[in-house]
């Protein structure tokens, strides 16, 4: 069955004011990256009348660009690796194992999870500054692992619980016949059967 005329027009027509409304700025930023001072500030035009591409020579050049870009890449990824790690191994342990005081690690890393993220910032920084890194790139991944490794670590707690336990049992008993070979019988099956279903798909 074919929807109405009108319901197609106004879908179209929403779709149309919503690509306009993500290519306007889009245009802009283009075309004022292209500009010239002049065009920019005496004599402005829409389209640059002579297009140039000083401004990103000025930027990688004199505003050390490639250093902040490397700088970004280092924090991004040794935050990424050390969250990965820790979160998934936390993650396991409390999803899998019993021990005592499990459930209230839990709670607390729900608790840090949904509390608001302005209100760490004067403590982080005493921290930092206590600890003599201020103005370091080091600084910087301890303050994302204290924002990434809760949040990574509730989100993997799900993915944990969603396998059967059925698996783990299995691969606990198969580590421990005379064949298996694993220099940690039980946790490192457990574990290598559990990680491959929590990967991205």
């Amino acid at each position: 069955m074919r929807e109405p005329l009108s319901i197609r027009v106004t879908t179209y027509a929403l779709l149309a004011l919503f690509v306009f409304m993500v290519a306007v700025p889009l245009f802009w930023m283009v075309t004022t990256a292209l500009k010239t001072n002049k065009d920019l500030y005496e004599d402005f035009t829409y389209l640059p009348r002579h297009p140039t591409v000083q401004h990103f020579v000025r930027v990688i050049e004199r505003d050390g660009l490639l250093t902040n870009i490397w700088n970004s890449f280092a924090v991004a990824s040794v935050t990424t690796a050390v969250t990965v790690v820790v979160s998934a191994f936390a993650a396991f342990s409390i999803v899998r194992y019993k021990y005592r005081g499990r459930e209230w690690i839990g709670r607390f890393i729900l608790f840090k999870y949904v509390l608001p993220t302005a209100m760490l910032f004067v403590s982080l920084y005493a921290i930092v500054v206590a600890l003599g890194l201020g103005n370091t790139l080091k600084s910087l991944m301890l303050t994302y692992l204290s924002f990434t490794v809760p949040f990574c670590t509730w989100m993997l707690m799900g993915y944990f619980r969603s396998i059967p336990p059925e698996l783990e049992e299995h691969a606990m008993a198969s580590s421990r016949r005379p064949s298996s070979r694993s220099p940690w019988p039980g946790t490192s099956s457990s574990w290598r059967w559990s990680s491959p279903p929590t990967r991205p798909r």
